[in-house]
């Protein structure tokens, strides 16, 4: 396989600032290999610290975008039906892109912001209706209960056998007697709230 050093970033991780060992560049047939603090992967941004502001940030800024332009269609005369499935189809699964990486490592501020591009969205589709009683007349539900639908669909999915991913969850529980918790796997120990909300862990907890 030949790398192409000028496509070809280095990212150091870590969970805390103070942690980060500056070291020197990384170099490939005599090219300095560009150290960065962020970088895109299939869709996904990450930085150094394992956190999700720029990832969020870009998602938002997207929709956003594409919200603009649901205002024109709007303005059109497009159908309500229409401005729906135009929302759904573009600006919805924008915000929804591989959801169970990020979903369960993002904070209540990150998921409030995300959610008012759906409020702002609603607005512009069923105008003068609160925004539950709007979203129920549209038959559509909060980003937060779609995300975390998504995320329990994907864990079901891994926990079936033949599931490629299957091999990350931890053991399956022997239960000899009944228990408050019918939850098949026990919880993982973990020292950081990052491990804590990693997406199979966050699921074993909450599916």
């Amino acid at each position: 396989m030949n790398i192409n050093p000028r496509k070809t970033k280095e990212i150091i991780l870590s969970t805390s600032e103070r942690s980060i060992v500056r070291v020197a560049p990384l170099t490939l047939d005599g090219s300095i290999i560009e150290q960065v603090e962020s970088c895109t992967l299939l869709g996904i941004t990450l930085n150094n610290h394992l956190t999700w502001e720029q990832h969020i940030d870009k998602i938002i800024s997207k929709a956003n975008s594409r919200t603009y332009l649901l205002t024109r269609l709007r303005n059109t005369g497009i159908k309500q039906g229409d401005l729906l499935s135009y929302y759904k189809a573009c600006i919805r699964s924008c915000l929804e892109y591989v959801a169970p990486v990020w979903h369960p490592g993002i904070t209540k501020q990150q998921s409030k912001d995300i959610e008012n591009i759906q409020k702002r969205a609603i607005r512009i589709i069923q105008p003068d209706i609160p925004y539950l009683e709007a979203i129920e007349m549209l038959k559509i539900k909060t980003l937060s209960e779609r995300r975390n639908e998504i995320c329990e669909k994907t864990f079901n999915n891994i926990k079936k056998r033949d599931n490629k991913l299957n091999y990350l969850l931890p053991e399956v529980r022997k239960l000899t007697y009944n228990l408050r918790s019918k939850k098949p796997y026990s919880s993982v120990n973990h020292r950081t709230s990052k491990c804590a909300n990693s997406f199979i862990n966050f699921c074993i907890k909450h599916f």
